[in-house]
Protein backbone atom coordinates (compact mmCIF):
# COMPACT_ATOMS: atom_id res chain seq x y z
CA UNK A 1 0.00 0.00 0.00
CA UNK A 2 1.43 3.31 -1.01
CA UNK A 3 -0.91 6.18 -0.39
CA UNK A 4 -3.29 6.49 2.50
CA UNK A 5 -5.67 9.26 3.38
CA UNK A 6 -8.79 9.44 5.53
CA UNK A 7 -11.17 8.21 2.86
CA UNK A 8 -9.26 5.68 0.74
CA UNK A 9 -6.10 3.68 0.36
CA UNK A 10 -4.39 3.49 -3.05
CA UNK A 11 -1.77 0.90 -3.92
CA UNK A 12 0.16 -0.67 -6.79
CA UNK A 13 1.40 -4.17 -7.32
CA UNK A 14 5.04 -4.86 -6.56
CA UNK A 15 7.50 -4.24 -9.45
CA UNK A 16 8.97 -7.69 -8.79
CA UNK A 17 6.02 -8.89 -10.86
CA UNK A 18 8.16 -8.02 -13.91
CA UNK A 19 10.62 -10.76 -12.90
CA UNK A 20 7.67 -13.11 -12.48
CA UNK A 21 6.53 -12.49 -16.06
CA UNK A 22 10.07 -12.67 -17.48
CA UNK A 23 10.60 -16.05 -15.78
CA UNK A 24 7.38 -17.26 -17.35
CA UNK A 25 8.39 -15.97 -20.79
CA UNK A 26 11.80 -17.65 -20.55
CA UNK A 27 10.24 -20.99 -19.63
CA UNK A 28 7.68 -20.82 -22.46
CA UNK A 29 10.38 -19.68 -24.88
CA UNK A 30 12.57 -22.60 -23.83
CA UNK A 31 9.89 -25.12 -24.79
CA UNK A 32 9.13 -23.38 -28.10
CA UNK A 33 12.84 -23.36 -28.93
CA UNK A 34 13.10 -27.03 -28.00
CA UNK A 35 10.29 -27.80 -30.46
CA UNK A 36 12.08 -25.71 -33.15
CA UNK A 37 15.28 -27.67 -32.53
CA UNK A 38 13.48 -31.02 -32.77
CA UNK A 39 11.76 -29.95 -36.01
CA UNK A 40 15.15 -28.90 -37.41
CA UNK A 41 16.66 -32.27 -36.51
CA UNK A 42 13.72 -34.09 -38.13
CA UNK A 43 13.94 -32.02 -41.33
CA UNK A 44 17.70 -32.51 -41.53
CA UNK A 45 17.38 -36.26 -40.91
CA UNK A 46 14.68 -36.50 -43.57
CA UNK A 47 16.82 -34.72 -46.19
CA UNK A 48 19.83 -36.89 -45.35
CA UNK A 49 17.70 -40.03 -45.72
CA UNK A 50 16.14 -38.79 -48.95
CA UNK A 51 19.15 -37.36 -50.78
CA UNK A 52 22.12 -38.42 -48.73
CA UNK A 53 23.16 -34.78 -48.13
CA UNK A 54 22.22 -32.52 -45.24
CA UNK A 55 20.66 -29.10 -45.81
CA UNK A 56 23.52 -26.60 -46.03
CA UNK A 57 23.78 -24.30 -42.99
CA UNK A 58 20.68 -25.79 -41.33
CA UNK A 59 22.19 -25.41 -37.86
CA UNK A 60 22.82 -21.73 -38.54
CA UNK A 61 19.16 -21.31 -39.56
CA UNK A 62 17.97 -23.18 -36.49
CA UNK A 63 20.21 -21.06 -34.25
CA UNK A 64 18.87 -17.85 -35.82
CA UNK A 65 15.26 -19.03 -35.32
CA UNK A 66 15.92 -20.01 -31.71
CA UNK A 67 17.65 -16.72 -30.85
CA UNK A 68 14.90 -14.74 -32.61
CA UNK A 69 12.12 -16.49 -30.70
CA UNK A 70 13.96 -16.03 -27.41
CA UNK A 71 14.75 -12.34 -28.03
CA UNK A 72 11.23 -11.45 -29.16
CA UNK A 73 9.58 -13.24 -26.23
CA UNK A 74 11.96 -11.62 -23.74
CA UNK A 75 11.48 -8.09 -25.12
CA UNK A 76 7.70 -8.49 -25.29
CA UNK A 77 7.45 -9.89 -21.77
CA UNK A 78 9.52 -7.04 -20.33
CA UNK A 79 7.49 -4.38 -22.16
CA UNK A 80 4.10 -5.91 -21.34
CA UNK A 81 4.88 -6.65 -17.70
CA UNK A 82 6.25 -3.13 -17.09
CA UNK A 83 3.09 -1.71 -18.59
CA UNK A 84 0.93 -4.08 -16.51
CA UNK A 85 2.68 -3.09 -13.27
CA UNK A 86 2.39 0.60 -14.11
CA UNK A 87 -1.33 0.37 -14.94
CA UNK A 88 -2.51 -1.97 -12.16
CA UNK A 89 -3.84 0.18 -9.34
CA UNK A 90 -6.18 -0.77 -6.52
CA UNK A 91 -8.09 1.63 -4.29
CA UNK A 92 -9.88 0.74 -1.09
CA UNK A 93 -12.51 3.38 -0.39
CA UNK A 94 -15.17 3.45 2.32
CA UNK A 95 -17.69 1.54 0.19
CA UNK A 96 -15.83 -0.05 -2.73
CA UNK A 97 -12.70 -1.84 -3.80
CA UNK A 98 -11.73 -0.35 -7.16
CA UNK A 99 -9.21 -2.16 -9.35
CA UNK A 100 -7.87 -0.43 -12.47
CA UNK A 101 -5.82 -2.48 -14.88
CA UNK A 102 -4.98 -3.07 -18.52
CA UNK A 103 -2.13 -2.69 -20.93
CA UNK A 104 -4.01 -2.26 -24.20
CA UNK A 105 -7.59 -2.22 -22.94
CA UNK A 106 -8.21 -0.33 -19.73
CA UNK A 107 -10.51 -1.98 -17.23
CA UNK A 108 -12.07 -0.59 -14.06
CA UNK A 109 -13.58 -3.14 -11.69
CA UNK A 110 -15.70 -1.80 -8.83
CA UNK A 111 -16.50 -4.32 -6.11
CA UNK A 112 -18.81 -3.10 -3.34
CA UNK A 113 -17.25 -4.00 0.02
CA UNK A 114 -20.59 -5.22 1.37
CA UNK A 115 -20.65 -7.93 -1.37
CA UNK A 116 -17.22 -9.38 -0.50
CA UNK A 117 -17.55 -12.81 1.12
CA UNK A 118 -13.97 -14.13 1.19
CA UNK A 119 -10.46 -12.78 0.90
CA UNK A 120 -8.07 -15.57 -0.06
CA UNK A 121 -4.31 -15.07 0.18
CA UNK A 122 -2.72 -17.33 -2.42
CA UNK A 123 0.91 -18.14 -3.18
CA UNK A 124 2.07 -20.48 -5.95
CA UNK A 125 5.61 -21.81 -6.46
CA UNK A 126 6.89 -18.77 -8.37
CA UNK A 127 5.28 -16.48 -5.80
CA UNK A 128 7.20 -18.29 -3.06
CA UNK A 129 10.47 -17.80 -4.94
CA UNK A 130 9.79 -14.06 -5.36
CA UNK A 131 8.23 -13.73 -1.86
CA UNK A 132 4.96 -12.23 -3.15
CA UNK A 133 1.29 -13.12 -2.72
CA UNK A 134 -1.98 -12.76 -4.61
CA UNK A 135 -5.17 -11.70 -2.85
CA UNK A 136 -8.31 -13.18 -4.39
CA UNK A 137 -11.57 -11.35 -3.78
CA UNK A 138 -14.62 -13.61 -3.78
CA UNK A 139 -18.10 -12.11 -3.77
CA UNK A 140 -21.61 -13.47 -3.46
CA UNK A 141 -21.79 -13.53 -7.26
CA UNK A 142 -18.56 -15.46 -7.83
CA UNK A 143 -19.45 -18.07 -5.19
CA UNK A 144 -23.03 -18.40 -6.49
CA UNK A 145 -21.79 -18.89 -10.06
CA UNK A 146 -19.45 -21.63 -8.86
CA UNK A 147 -22.22 -23.60 -7.19
CA UNK A 148 -24.55 -23.10 -10.12
CA UNK A 149 -22.20 -24.02 -12.99
CA UNK A 150 -18.76 -25.48 -12.37
CA UNK A 151 -18.15 -25.86 -8.68
CA UNK A 152 -14.95 -23.81 -9.11
CA UNK A 153 -14.95 -20.41 -7.45
CA UNK A 154 -13.51 -17.82 -9.81
CA UNK A 155 -12.65 -14.68 -7.90
CA UNK A 156 -14.49 -11.50 -8.76
CA UNK A 157 -11.17 -9.68 -8.59
CA UNK A 158 -7.62 -10.09 -7.42
CA UNK A 159 -4.60 -8.09 -6.36
CA UNK A 160 -1.39 -9.79 -7.59
CA UNK A 161 2.23 -9.34 -6.50
CA UNK A 162 1.65 -8.13 -2.96
CA UNK A 163 4.56 -8.15 -0.48
CA UNK A 164 2.48 -7.73 2.68
CA UNK A 165 -0.99 -9.21 2.12
CA UNK A 166 -1.90 -9.16 5.82
CA UNK A 167 -2.00 -5.36 5.97
CA UNK A 168 -4.26 -5.13 2.90
CA UNK A 169 -6.53 -7.92 4.14
CA UNK A 170 -6.83 -6.33 7.60
CA UNK A 171 -7.72 -2.93 6.09
CA UNK A 172 -10.26 -4.59 3.80
CA UNK A 173 -11.76 -6.57 6.69
CA UNK A 174 -12.12 -3.42 8.81
CA UNK A 175 -13.76 -1.53 5.97
CA UNK A 176 -16.04 -4.47 5.18
CA UNK A 177 -17.15 -4.63 8.83
CA UNK A 178 -17.85 -0.87 8.81
CA UNK A 179 -19.92 -1.29 5.62
CA UNK A 180 -22.23 -4.01 6.92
Amino acid sequence: MESENEKSIIGHIDPIYIKYQVLEAISVSFFINLVALIIGIIINSYTIAKSGLPIPNIWLYILIIILSIFSISLILSIFLSKSYVKNYIYEISEENLIIRSGTFTRKKLIIPLKKIQNLVVFQNVRDRILKIYTIRIETIRSIGMAYQYTGIVRPEGYIPAVRDPDSIVSVLNKKIQNCK
